[in-house]
């Protein structure tokens, strides 16, 4: 029962501490997938932005055909190509690195390269000639087309990509809400498994005081059982002993003191086991004393 108990509560702690790490770690996949996504719509919205500005830079170059004009344009041409090339395979934009583009998301980011390829050629056309002439126009005519849709298709992937991601997110979301519930019943559970092996402990703990409370009341009696057995016994070995003292006074035939001394000295071995039953009462009583006293080792050996 109780190893059972130790496996509960070992399984369950090891789970809470799974969940919580298993929380913690969607938790921070979560806030850095979000600011990430974050920096992407930042990007694919900067493009968005850039290719207003790229029609708006060919319509004064266009225009009025000024060289200061032309820098503007030939380096927003720069950033969008750079940008858009890091929206598809990754790298570094306005700061930080984008990772590379979901394969769910080919098609948006292609319908924008492929205008971009159309469009770029025209304006770096606008951006290197000084004058302008029919064929410029002709540019100008496209891109007055084509800019407004680049500026779509780069709307159309921002729509994409984050009502891919918002599934995402709710999807890891909804993953750290049932792993946080996980884990508060696995907590739970534990502080229930902990509370029934306390109480268990408390209960055996209690019938072990109990059982050593019978066991020394039992000694208890017994001791007293040998003290009062021995000195029932010690009263009429005494008068044994005593009154064969006093027939060995007497005059006696060799064959009767023998057989007396016989008696007295089985009287004296009794007397003496008597003594070590009480002795060994005393000790488990806790008042056992020492005696010094004096003997002869050759009568000892000898009755030996």
């Amino acid at each position: 029962m109780k190893q059972s108990i130790h496996l509960k509560l070992g399984f369950f702690i090891f789970f809470s501490i799974f969940t919580a790490l298993a929380s913690i770690a969607l938790f921070y996949w979560f806030f850095k997938q979000t600011a990430s996504d974050t920096h992407f719509v930042n990007v694919a919205g900067s493009q968005r932005m850039l290719s207003e500005r790229l029609l708006l830079y060919a319509r004064m170059v266009h225009s009025f055909g000024h060289k200061e004009d032309r820098l503007p344009l030939r380096y927003s041409i720069d950033i969008f190509d750079k940008k858009l090339r890091a929206l598809e395979i990754g790298g570094l934009a306005m700061g930080r690195t984008l990772p590379p583009l979901h394969e769910d998301m080919r098609d948006e980011i292609g319908t924008a390269k492929q205008l971009w390829k159309q469009i770029k050629p025209r304006l770096l056309t606008i951006a290197h000639r000084e004058k302008s002439s029919s064929e410029n126009d002709e540019h100008f005519r496209f891109l007055e087309r084509k800019l407004p849709e680049l500026r779509n298709a780069m709307n159309a992937l921002v729509t994409a990509f984050e009502l891919r991601n918002q599934e995402l997110r709710h999807a890891i979301f909804n993953s750290i809400i049932l792993l946080a519930l996980a884990g508060g019943a696995s907590l739970f559970f534990s502080l229930w498994v902990f509370i029934a092996y306390i109480r268990e402990r408390h209960a055996t703990e209690r019938k072990l005081r109990k059982a050593y409370k019978e066991i020394q009341e039992a000694n208890r009696l017994k001791s007293e059982f040998l003290s009062n057995i021995s000195h029932e016994i010690r009263t009429p070995m005494n008068g044994i002993i005593g009154m064969t003292e006093f027939v060995l006074e007497t005059d006696l035939s060799e064959e009767q003191r023998e057989y007396l001394d016989i008696v007295k000295k089985s009287a004296d071995s009794l007397l003496t086991l008597l003594n070590d039953l009480l002795d060994f009462s005393k000790i488990e009583a806790g008042k056992i004393t020492l005696e010094n006293i004096p003997f002869n080792l050759l009568d000892c050996i000898d009755d030996t």
